[in-house]
């Protein structure tokens, strides 16, 4: 799943790319940030969702 959403931001920042290598150098910079962001938010989802339904083991 993560590289899915890292493939899938990059993948479309490149091809949206404009200006020349400026304007790649931007997109892989934006791509890294959005990334980032984006799989911090997925981790946190799928920790929450896993403390739902794997019972935790006693204690």
């Amino acid at each position: 799943m993560f590289g899915a959403v890292a493939a899938l931001v990059a993948s479309y920042k490149g091809m949206t790319a404009r200006g020349g290598p400026k304007g790649v150098g931007d997109a892989v910079n934006q791509s890294v940030v959005i990334t980032f962001m984006l799989l911090f938010a997925l981790n946190f989802v799928i920790t929450a969702i896993y403390f739902q339904v794997v019972p935790q083991k006693g204690t």
